[in-house]
Formats: C-alpha cells, structure tokens, sequence
C-alpha cells in the first residue's frame, strides 16, 4: 500500500508548470502519505542541486513475519530543464543485508513510475526531465542471492 501511495503522490502531486512550490508539494504529499512518519528518513547526498534525494526503510510485520520495505526517490526540482547527476547513497540507511548484494557490491532497484530496473550502489548517475520523468521512485529488491 505504502508504494502505490508514493507512485499516486508524486504523479498527482508534482506538476512541472507549478515549479519549486510543485515539487516541494509532491515531496511532502510522498513523504506525510507514504512513510507516516519521519522515522528512518535519510536524506541523501546529490551533485545537483535541482537533484533532490532521500530514502526510507521501514520494517513491516504481517502475520508472524517482519521484512525490510526501502524506496529511495529522486526528483528533479527544476521545472524548466532536464537535470543530471550522481546521487551518492549512504548505504548504511538502507539497512542491506548481505543477501541483498550482487556478486559485484550492487543491488537491484526497480523504478515503479517507468517500470525499469537498474544494479545500483555508493554512487548513482541520473537523468531527469521535467516533462518526461521527473521523479525516481525505487524499490529496493531484497534477498537478491
């Protein structure tokens, strides 16, 4: 439930015509709707200022089980051009076990507004365009191995 919220938030919520005041909208309407609280957000580090990026992980326990449910977005706060850099992860907020690694020191992230998957790590080229694909929304796949 938590990731259709944050697909529905920054699809409705982030006009490109609204500007800075748009995209702040669509990161408090993602955040206040999705996480429920501010537990575990992780602001990340971007080359970009227009890049804006954070992650969350929550520990979500159904039935008698618990797993580990982490999104990292990244938005393009600039309305008018298309935006690229390096978003560098702390790994360590992601709270990865080491079944959630690749042979090579990545892991999978699935973007759930275009559908693609990408090996991710420390660090992260982006590209976004406001008009296009403003916004990263990634899942994090566990127990890769």
């Amino acid at each position: 439930a938590g990731t259709v919220l944050i697909v529905v938030g920054v699809a409705l919520g982030y006009r490109p015509d609204a500007g800075v005041v748009g995209a702040v909208s669509a990161l408090a309407l993602v955040v206040v709707f999705s996480f429920g609280d501010l537990q575990n957000l992780t602001v990340q580090s971007t080359s970009d200022d227009a890049l804006v990026a954070y992650s969350k992980t929550k520990t979500v326990r159904h039935g008698g089980s618990s797993y580990k449910d982490t999104v990292v977005v990244v938005v393009n706060v600039d309305p008018h051009a298309v935006r690229e850099g390096t978003v560098w992860l702390d790994l360590e907020s992601l709270d990865l076990d080491d079944a959630d690694f690749n042979e090579d020191g990545s892991f999978w992230v699935d973007d759930l507004l275009s559908g693609n998957s990408w090996k991710w790590g420390t660090h992260n080229y982006v590209r976004l365009d406001p008009h296009y694909d403003p916004a990263h929304v990634l899942h994090v796949r566990r127990n890769v191995k």
